[in-house]
C-alpha cells in the first residue's frame, strides 16, 4: 500500500487560506456585537392615583437646593386589597416608620400636631431602643442617611424645626408609602428655609383625620437676649430665657460703704495657729530656696579639680546633720 504525498502549497493557497481566517473573525465578532443588549435605563414610577392630589406649591429650585415643592394626598383612599404587613421584614422603609410611630412605648420619637411631619426628641435612646430591631444597625447618622435616599427632606427653622416631613407620608395612612418613590443614593443638598412649606397652616385648609386640632404656634419675636434659642422654644418655655443683664453704674456712688461691709472675724485659736503654720512652711520654702542658691555658689568658685572634693564634703556634711 503506498501513501500518496500531500503537494507543497502555493503562495496562493496561503493568501486564500488566511482571507478566510480573516472573514471568519469578521463574523464571530459582528454576531457577538449584535447579541449585546443595550444597557436600560431605570425610570420613574408612574401611578395612577384614584383622586389627583392637590398641589400646594410648586418650586423651581436651584441646582443642589433641596426642592421643596408640595402636594396634598389626604384624600387619596386606600385600596380594596390594602392590607398593613405584619412582620417588619415586609415592610419597606416608610411602613416601618409608620409602625415605629404608631407605638407609645416609643417616647423618643413623636408625630408633630399636624401628622405631616415627625420628629426624634432623644437621638441616643432612639439609636438603643428601634435602629438595632427595625434597620439593624445602631448608628442615627445612617438612620439620616436613609431618610435623605428616600426623599423625605428636612425642615430648618420654625417650630418644626428638626423634623422630617415627606408628602406622602401621613399618620394613620400607611397606604400612601407605596406612592413614595424608591430608594437612591441622594447626595446632600442645600437647604432652602426661605421656601419650606407651613404645615401647620396647610393642615388647616386640607384636614385629615390624623391631624390633632391645628393651631398656629405663637411665635415671639428675637430679641438679643434670646437669639441663641428658637421660637417655639422660648414660647413653650419660658424659663429657659435668660432674663436681660442689668447694667450697673460703676462710680463712687455704687461703691459700698464701710459700715455695709461685714465686720472682721475675731482671732480664734484655731485662726491663730494656722496662721503659723502657713507662715512656718512659708519660711522652710525659703530657707531651702537660699540654701540651693548659697550651694550653687559656693561650687563655681572652685574650679574643675577640686569640685570632687566640693561634692564629697557637701554629701558628708547633709549625712551627718
Amino acid at each position: 500500500m503506498c501513501l500518496q504525498q500531500a503537494s507543497p502549497l502555493t503562495p496562493e493557497d496561503i493568501a486564500v487560506s488566511a482571507l478566510t481566517d480573516m472573514t471568519s473573525s469578521q463574523t464571530e465578532t459582528s454576531s457577538k456585537a449584535v447579541e449585546k443588549t443595550p444597557k436600560v435605563r431605570k425610570t420613574k414610577k408612574r401611578f395612577s392615583f384614584p383622586v389627583q392630589p392637590t398641589v400646594i406649591q410648586s418650586i423651581t429650585p436651584l441646582r443642589g437646593q433641596v426642592d421643596h415643592s408640595y402636594r396634598d394626598f389626604s384624600k387619596i383612599p386606600a385600596e380594596k386589597d390594602y392590607a398593613i404587613p405584619f412582620k417588619i421584614e415586609d415592610m419597606s422603609f416608610a411602613e416601618k416608620l409608620q409602625h415605629i410611630l404608631s407605638r407609645e412605648e416609643f417616647k423618643c420619637i413623636t408625630w408633630l400636631p399636624h401628622g405631616r411631619a415627625f420628629k426624634v426628641i432623644v437621638p441616643l435612646a432612639f439609636e438603643r431602643q428601634v435602629c438595632e430591631e427595625y434597620f439593624g444597625h445602631k448608628r442615627y447618622s445612617s438612620f439620616l442617611r436613609q431618610l435623605n435616599n428616600h426623599g423625605f427632606k428636612h425642615i430648618t427653622k420654625g417650630p418644626d424645626r428638626n423634623s422630617y416631613y415627606h408628602e406622602c407620608f401621613l399618620r394613620n395612612m400607611p397606604h400612601l408609602c407605596k406612592y413614595m418613590p424608591d430608594s437612591k443614593d441622594a447626595r446632600r443638598q442645600i437647604p432652602d428655609p426661605e421656601n419650606e412649606p407651613d404645615l401647620y397652616e396647610i393642615s388647616k385648609r386640607f384636614s385629615f383625620a390624623g391631624a390633632v386640632e391645628v393651631k398656629s404656634p405663637s411665635i415671639v419675636p428675637e430679641t438679643p437676649s434670646t437669639s441663641l434659642l428658637s421660637s417655639r422654644t422660648a414660647s413653650e418655655l419660658p424659663w429657659m430665657v435668660p432674663p436681660p443683664a442689668k447694667r450697673v453704674a460703676v462710680g463712687t456712688a455704687s461703691l459700698p460703704s464701710l459700715a455695709t461691709l461685714p465686720p472682721v472675724l475675731p482671732a480664734t485659736p484655731h485662726l491663730v495657729q494656722l496662721a503659723q503654720t502657713l507662715r512656718r512652711d512659708e519660711l522652710i520654702r525659703k530657707a531651702a530656696l537660699v540654701a540651693s542658691l548659697e550651694n550653687r555658689q559656693a561650687l563655681q568658685q572652685f574650679t574643675a579639680t577640686n569640685q570632687a572634693n566640693v561634692l564629697n564634703d557637701l554629701i558628708l556634711r547633709n549625712m551627718f546633720r
